[in-house]
This record gives structure tokens, sequence and C-alpha cells, in this order.
């Protein structure tokens, strides 16, 4: 597994990127050789990408014989424009965010007990609140769904995890930006100062 660049980042980011994207991109190649982007809803676990589709169509063709494939996940935080860093230069615009790409190979899931429990997790991710039978193979109203529905899963050769907050800078630094951001208040904002204080409190804790 290759790390990024990017540090002091914590291992619990893979589980709260994946957790908490609503979203993924699948990336595959066609048959007329151009790369493909697929949005899909997906679940992650144990660093596996599970998602579902149906027996049919362009998505079912492209990935029946467990093709090589990428993943991605991306969770975007604040824009920081370039005045609060040097006045008048354009050069410190950035955004902050978090991502992870897969790259491994996509398989359809042919047990029943893994295809029913991922069914009934992608249920708990997008529907937190219940309303619903279990997904379970012995459920009668579910036996229609389970032949019509497939579900793949992606095993990663590599992962790559990229985060992004001016992670080198100096404490002085991040405390500017966290007044800034506290004080905009814009979309993701408070997000963001909540990631950078957890890094001054981890630096806090970091022997000399």
């Amino acid at each position: 597994m290759r790390y990024s660049e990017y540090e002091k980042f914590d291992p619990g980011d893979f589980e709260s990127i994946s957790g908490s994207a609503p979203v993924g991109n699948l990336g595959i190649m066609t048959d007329d050789g151009y790369p493909r982007v697929v949005p899909v809803n997906f679940v992650a676990v144990e660093r596996k990408i599970y998602f579902h589709g149906a027996a049919h169509g362009e998505k079912y063709e492209l990935l029946k014989d467990s093709p090589p494939v990428t993943f991605s996940i991306y969770i975007p935080y604040s824009i920081i424009p370039s005045y609060w860093i040097h006045k008048d230069n354009a050069g410190g615009a950035t955004m902050f965010f978090k991502s992870l790409l897969y790259k491994g190979r996509c398989r359809i899931v042919d047990g029943l007990d893994e295809k029913t429990d991922m069914l009934q997790r992608l249920m708990e991710k997008y529907q937190p609140e219940g309303g619903f039978l279990p997904v379970t193979s012995e459920e009668p109203q579910y036996r229609e769904l389970l032949g019509r529905t497939m579900v793949f899963r992606i095993d990663a050769d590599r992962i790559h995890l990229r985060v992004k907050f001016h992670q080198k800078k100096d404490n002085a630094y991040k405390m500017k930006l966290i007044r800034h951001l506290e004080q905009r208040r814009q979309g993701p904002d408070l997000a963001t100062a909540e990631v950078l204080r957890g890094m001054l409190e981890q630096d806090k804790k970091t022997p000399e």
C-alpha cells in the first residue's frame, strides 16, 4: 500500500472517508478504448469496495470478466482564498480535501451470504433510520431482488490516500486559518476548522 507525500494524517481517515462519502467513482476501460467513470453508491468493508447493479447492461458487461479498475472517493473541504495567505498574490489559493484511490480488480460476488450482507450494509448506510425488513435470503419478498441484482467487489492491490490540509505549516499558520474559517462559517468551514484543531492537538501529543 502506498501512502501519499501528504503527511500527518490519521490512519482512521480510511474509515472516515469511505464511511462519509455518499458517492464513489468507478473507473473502467470501455471496448472502444476510452475510460469511463461511473458514479456509484457503495460501502467499504475491510478496505474492499462493494456496490450493486443490474445483471445486464453496459456496466455488467464491462465488469463480468473481473477487469482491472480504479475507484476514487473524494471529500471536499474548504476553499482557502489567496488573500488569507498573501495580500494580492493569487498563488496561495487552494482547497483542502481528503481522498482515496483504489486500484484493483472488480469481481462479481457469488456467495449468497456475502451478497445479502452487503445489500444490508448498503441499506444501513443510505437509510440509517431503518423502515425495512433485514435483507436475507430467507425473506420471501427479497427473492426476486436477489435474483436480478448483482453485487460487485473491488479487491484492492493498492490504495492511495491523499490528505491536504497544509500539514507541514506551523501551528501559528493553522491557528490563523482556523480564525478565518470560524469567522466565515460557510459550507464545510467549521468541519475544516475541526480537522485543523485536531492536527494541533496531535502536535501537542507528539514528542519533540
